[in-house]
């Protein structure tokens, strides 16, 4: 397990000189004014999106350039911000929410960084970017970045202002990020009610139907528990 440890630890150091020095970069995404020098054998594999773009002959690809533009309306997929986090994961299998942290080019290991000045609304805002680019190591990172904060600040203003977010930028199908909202919501209620979260509810059908499906399936007792919980109605 330690040579194991060792390797992979090697592995992200020889990552992170290429993150940071642009050595061998045989790719340049492209985001407004701002360029991205990448390594097409660390970025593919993580993303179908790239991939294609690469393998297909898009007109960029003869130039080895991929230009992102927001022709998705639901999906900020060409913000610059989200792209450096984007960006940053690729080589670090992480991404960090610290002011600047994902764009200065060093490398902090796990163990030796503090703590995030993490926003529900940059973890909902990288979710909905790792599905536009098919990227599903990222969004395991946002999903799980985004439970851990949400636990911390249910009652936070930013935990509503990144509601619609998670309804809006993501499939119906995509129980994800959904799942916590709609768990939170139920469980804290009285913690996070209010107008701007009743105006969300109104205006997005689907959160509300979610809520009274949620309300309807925790009527059966969680026996030896206090706490509400999703359950089948066969289980009533």
């Amino acid at each position: 397990m330690a040579a194991t440890d060792c390797s992979c630890k090697a592995l992200l150091q020889c990552y992170d000189k290429l993150y940071k020095t642009h050595n061998y970069a045989d790719l340049t995404i492209i985001c407004g004014d701002v360029k991205f020098p990448v390594h097409k054998l660390v970025v593919c594999p993580q993303s179908t999106f790239l991939t294609n773009a690469c393998k297909f002959g898009w007109k960029e690809s003869s130039k080895n350039e991929i230009v992102l533009n927001d022709i998705n309306i639901d999906v900020p997929a060409a913000d610059p911000k989200l792209i450096t986090h984007m960006i940053y994961y690729f080589y670090h299998f992480d991404y960090l929410t610290d002011e600047g942290a994902s764009g200065n080019r060093t490398y902090v290991p796990p163990g030796k960084r503090g703590p995030e000045a993490s926003s529900p609304v940059t973890h909902a805002l990288m979710y909905a970017i790792a599905d536009y680019y098919d990227i599903p190591g990222l969004k395991k990172a946002a999903e799980r970045k985004y439970d851990a904060v949400v636990k911390k600040c249910s009652h936070h203003s930013s935990f509503v202002e990144s509601i619609p977010i998670v309804y809006s930028m993501t499939p119906d199908s995509d129980r994800g990020l959904r799942n916590i909202v709609v768990s939170t919501l139920g469980e804290s209620m009285h913690l996070v009610g209010g107008q701007a979260l009743n105006a969300i509810v109104r205006e997005t059908k689907a959160l509300a139907f979610d809520l009274l499906e949620f309300n309807f399936s925790t009527a059966c007792p969680n026996e030896g528990s206090g706490t509400r919980r999703w359950h089948d109605a066969d289980d009533c």
